[in-house]
């Protein structure tokens, strides 16, 4: 993984986090952008340099690939892959959708088998992959 991709990746978090008001972002003495929690939360939080952080995760990267045996180091299969990235989108829907009070799915009293593949069917129209992967997971 090249620094700019793992940097993109942590700035487009860092991004959601803000929009959530989690985060505030400011600029530090040399222009370059910066992020800190607001001053509210219950303890002060250090200011987070997302390249120092880009550095730190592609160190420990490096670390443990040199550590890694040979049989650990084959060579994952494209599907496998796109399966670990929707599954990561899914969860990132699902705990935003958490914090925003919904749940109970797995709670047949509270929703039903019928009414998860209603409502797959019905996100299947309005065309996001994620809600529907999600739903059919529910259903799964």
């Amino acid at each position: 993984m090249n620094k700019q991709k793992l940097m993109s990746a942590l700035q487009a978090e860092l991004n959601r986090q803000f929009e959530y008001g989690a985060i505030m972002f400011h600029p530090d003495m040399g222009g370059q952008p910066m992020i800190s929690y607001p001053i509210g939360h219950p303890a002060p939080r250090p200011v987070i340099d997302v390249e120092r952080l880009a550095d730190a995760g592609l160190g420990a990267l490096a670390e443990a690939h040199a550590q890694a045996v040979p049989g650990d180091m084959v060579e994952r299969h494209s599907d496998d892959i796109a399966v670990d990235h929707f599954a990561a989108a899914m969860k990132t829907k699902l705990a935003r959708k958490r914090e925003q009070g919904r749940g109970g799915w797995e709670d047949p009293a509270k929703c039903s088998g019928e009414l998860l593949s209603y409502l797959l069917r019905s996100h299947v129209r309005k065309g996001d992959p994620v809600d529907v992967g999600n739903l059919a997971m529910m259903l799964h």
